[in-house]
């Protein structure tokens, strides 16, 4: 996020097609060296100051409209709820541009690396190329996944459930599944593990159980819920 807590739209990711290298590995270091403390207390603030708005009335029309919401409506009967749902939007794909930001870096290097063995190859021997999990983008990519496992954890600290099952979203979005196998292949156990929890604590198929019991557990603060 920006200094005004505005974050990337899905525009991002096609954005980073067209990002050199050395662009793309400056963006990748900026985002590691962000501590995700400080990351989580400025997303839950701007968090705060949108779910402060939210009139009670607005979840009523909001039910009543079977979860149906206009998009850009100035004038929406449920304007500040419309607006906190799609700020949950925004986390998400930002979670999905730095993770392919990532992942594009990884591609063009390993790419880099085949072409200058080849040529080295025409000379000699060829260069011996790293495994794709093992390569130092890779490795760096898989970095990033675990800092948003982190941060994931660091705002359900601040009882910001809101936007910790965004960034899950983000994790689990179809664009990040389809690097499963090389990007998360080489994820630590504690990460993999800490993913693993999220994911239990945000499954909805059994009736929000363990959500509701986590909930139920916070003692009475502010609390940012998961809304449908």
């Amino acid at each position: 996020p920006n200094a005004s807590g505005a974050l990337p739209s899905s525009q991002s990711i096609s954005a980073a097609t067209n990002t050199s290298m050395e662009e793309l590995s400056k963006r990748i270091d900026q985002f590691l060296d962000v501590d995700e403390l400080r990351l989580a207390n400025q997303i839950t603030t701007v968090d705060h100051a949108l779910f402060r708005q939210i009139d009670p009335s607005e979840l009523f029309v909001f039910a009543t409209q079977n979860g149906v919401m206009r998009l850009h409506m100035t004038n929406h009967p449920a304007l500040h709820l419309n607006v906190f749902l799609h700020r949950a939007e925004d986390v998400m794909y930002w979670v999905v541009s730095e993770v392919l930001v990532c992942a594009k870096h990884a591609i063009d290097e390993q790419r880099f690396s085949a072409a200058r063995g080849s040529t080295m190859g025409r000379g000699g021997a060829p260069a011996a190329s790293a495994a794709p999990g093992d390569a130092p983008s890779m490795q760096r990519a898989q970095k990033v996944i675990s800092k948003f496992i982190s941060l994931a954890f660091r705002m359900l600290e601040m009882n910001n459930m809101h936007s910790a099952f965004a960034v899950l979203c983000g994790l689990r979005h179809p664009c990040i599944a389809r690097l499963r196998r090389s990007l998360w292949a080489g994820l630590s156990p504690a990460t993999q593990n800490g993913f693993d929890e999220l994911s239990s604590l945000f499954e909805f198929s059994s009736g929000y159980k363990r959500y509701k019991e986590y909930l139920s557990a916070i003692p009475d603060a502010d609390v940012y819920p998961v809304l449908p």
